[in-house]
């Protein structure tokens, strides 16, 4: 990943209004009825007496920026700051704009004159017109770009080509990838999140670096010399021997021997592997299977059992072919739902960068309620409250029982409630106003909204589902897209914003904050055995799934799925002894 700093140039433009005084001197250029026009041939005496200031990005009332002065004012101009004539100070502006009361359709000058002097068609005269002085203030503020690299390697003899091929690109650029075998090679495979693709694909770079090996095959000729050496080389590997009577194992060839050991190894990593993935009950049957295996050993004339044991080594034989299938299945779905992680499409991110230099991040969500009416909405939130919220949130204590976890759910409602909704909060009531929606269907129209968005795992550690022996944590990580090491497992609100990337009971609180600004009866309800969370709303209804809390209803309502209405839960998280009150 790269850094790349820009410094921008820019002008501040600042302006002052004031009153311009001049001594002109001209002459007459045109004599009518009830006035007459003089020219300005030259000025002096100017003086500039300030009565309002403009400090950038404000801009005069009003003004005019195409009518510059065509004066030949000085180039210091004396300028009177709060009514202080005794101390004039000379100020260099980039541009004097004549306001439109004193210049006519012609541009000419049409202020007041005083103590004129005439001489036949000469005239001199004090003149006093409104203008607006223009400061320019250089300035250059420094903009950061976070482009991401690509890196090769490769194994064998090949090589990988990137085009186009830069030190680095930007998130949403598209690159061809291609393996290029050598003459006496070929292409193998590519290897980790790419091994399903083929020998050239395109990619398209996301946010973050990629790494890409590819694996190629040496095509070897047959030899074609003989001797002496050879030949007792060959006799040594295929003339070596190995006997175990009491294992009944008699290997003829050091190849023979070597494939013996080569498939202790195997077994051995299998069963490694067996035990990461299934725990203690593979455990406990891979001890009773080597205790009756190494009862085999013992000599037949003092224990013979050799039919036993052929039947024992089968069935462990099986075990172990059923228990690699079940890694190889779980592996490919993993391997499978992780490359869709990689090209899913998200809703994507918008940052813009504040004067203040803090950056909004602002998200296009598009969705249809319940009754496929459709809406689009701008969710905005600021990067100083996401910082906020997540330092807040990891200041928090460890979760140890429920009760902990429900001072977590209220600390992060209450951290939250006073700025983080405001502006979605703004946008959402827009709608609600253009479309007069009333006040049931509009909580139907926020959750759907948050429904519509696309479902993200949130854990404390890692995203690799074989690090968990929980079978519901690990299914749940082979099916969906991960976001890891976020504190507590769960995202307040502001941090829900930032990427629309959130489970459960990151929607909840979020939405649980967002109805109740509104004045919506809400609750939070979770349950251990299904490890879920879900809304609860108090309102009129017939549906099923409610929980009775201080005499009243509340009904149950997912947030993860599109569709769900208020009291229907799915079927297989639809048993109601199973739900608690997390937050009321």
């Amino acid at each position: 990943m790269k850094v790349i700093e820009k410094i921008i140039k820019y002008d501040d433009y600042n302006y002052v209004e004031g009153i311009l005084q001049f001594k002109a001197y001209g002459r007459k250029t045109k004599d009518l009825l009830h006035s007459e026009y003089f020219s300005i041939d030259n000025i002096s005496s100017v003086r500039l007496e300030i009565e309002q200031k403009y400090l950038s990005p404000q801009l005069p009332p009003g003004i005019n920026k195409n009518k510059v002065s065509t004066l030949a004012l000085p180039d210091k101009i004396p300028t009177i700051i709060d009514g202080d004539y005794s101390k004039p100070f000379g100020i260099i502006y980039d541009e004097i704009i004549v306001d439109d009361a004193y210049v006519d359709s012609n541009h000419n000058i049409i202020g007041p004159r005083f103590n004129s002097t005439k001489n036949g068609s000469d005239l001199n005269s004090t003149i006093e017109i409104k203008v607006y002085g223009l400061i320019k203030i250089a300035k250059e503020r420094v903009e950061t770009e976070i482009q991401f690299e690509i890196t090769t390697i490769v194994h064998g003899n090949g090589r990988i080509e990137v085009h186009p091929l830069k030190d680095s690109y930007q998130p949403g650029d598209v690159v061809t990838i291609i393996a290029v075998p050598e003459m006496n090679g070929g292409f193998n495979s590519w290897r980790d999140n790419y091994t399903i693709y083929p020998q050239k694909f395109d990619l398209t770079i996301a946010d973050e670096d990629i790494t890409i090996e590819a694996d190629f095959k040496t095509k070897i000729k047959p030899s074609s010399f003989k001797g002496s050496n050879l030949e007792r080389g060959k006799n040594f590997w295929e003339s070596t021997s190995f006997t175990n009577r009491s294992l009944g194992v008699e290997a003829i060839g050091c190849w023979e021997i070597l494939g013996y050991a080569f498939s202790a190894l195997f077994y051995g990593a299998i069963l490694i592997l067996l035990l990461l993935l299934f725990g203690r009950v593979l455990l406990v049957l891979a001890v009773i299977g080597l205790f009756i295996w190494l009862l085999s050993l013992i000599p037949i004339r003092i224990f013979s059992w050799r039919i036993l044991q052929w039947i024992i080594g089968l069935g462990f034989l099986i075990l172990l072919l059923n228990g690699g299938a079940n890694f190889v299945q779980s592996f490919n779905t993993y391997r499978s739902n992780h490359v869709k992680e990689k090209i899913k499409t998200v809703i994507p991110t918008k940052e813009i960068e504040n004067e203040n230099t803090t950056i909004d991040y602002v998200h296009h969500v598009k969705w249809k309620d319940y009754d496929s009416i459709p809406y689009e909405i701008d969710l905005v939130i600021n990067s100083d409250l996401v910082k906020n919220a997540t330092n807040y949130k990891n200041s928090q204590p460890n979760i140890t029982s429920e009760a902990s976890y429900t001072n977590l759910l209220s600390n992060l409602y209450h951290k939250a409630k006073k700025d983080d909704y405001v502006r979605v909060l703004q946008k959402l009531d827009s709608i609600r106003l253009t479309n007069n929606i009333e006040k049931t269907h509009f909580a139907e129209v926020m959750v759907s909204m948050v429904q519509t968005i696309p479902y993200y795992a949130i854990v404390e550690k890692s995203c690799n589902p074989f690090s968990y022996q929980d079978s519901m944590i690990r299914e749940l990580l082979l099916k969906k897209p991960c976001e890891p090491n976020i504190r507590h497992g769960i995202k307040a609100p502001a941090e829900f914003l930032m990427n629309l990337k959130g489970d459960c009971d990151s929607r909840t609180i979020f939405l649980y904050g967002l109805l109740k600004s509104r004045g919506y009866d809400v609750v939070i309800f979770g349950s251990q055995k299904y490890k879920h969370s879900v809304l609860g709303i108090a309102l009129s209804s017939d549906m099923p799934h409610f929980k009775i809390i201080n005499n009243k209803k509340y009904y149950l309502w997912e947030v993860t799925g599109k569709n769900y209405i208020p009291g229907k839960l799915p079927t297989q998280i639809s048993d109601l002894n199973y739900w608690e009150l997390n937050l009321n």
